[in-house]
């Protein structure tokens, strides 16, 4: 008797050993630690508010709903830098989006921009 109680023990234990990890446990926040990690790097407007709330999802649905908070500081700046220069010199300059999301919130940010939706790339 004393035998059958051990074993079936030591077979909960096992079981319960090489069960999926919770929540709160350190392998399953694994994919928001690594997301915090490289958002950490980035700057935010928001000071990484959108990226902490939306660290569960995968990388790219974090940038996608992200989006707004990054390119605001970083990328618009160095766009409209880069349309002023063509500009000067002569050229058209227009820029390309996956999008129809992200040329509206282009547009939002900066009206003068062109921006060609190129769904296809």
């Amino acid at each position: 008797m004393r035998l059958r109680a051990c074993i079936t023990l030591l077979l909960h234990v096992s079981a319960c050993a090489t069960s999926a990890p919770s929540p709160s446990e350190p392998a399953a926040w694994a994919p928001r630690l690594a997301n915090l990690q490289r958002a950490a790097t980035l700057p935010w407007t928001d000071g990484g508010q959108c990226a902490v709330r939306e660290a569960f999802e995968p990388w790219p649905v974090l940038v996608e709903r992200c989006f707004h908070a990054f390119f605001a500081k970083v990328k618009l700046p160095e766009i409209q830098r880069e349309k002023r220069l063509a500009e000067t010199c002569g050229y058209n300059f227009a820029v390309g989006v996956r999008s129809a999301a992200h040329k509206a919130a282009l547009l939002e940010l900066d009206p003068e921009l062109t921006i060609a939706v190129m769904d296809w790339c």
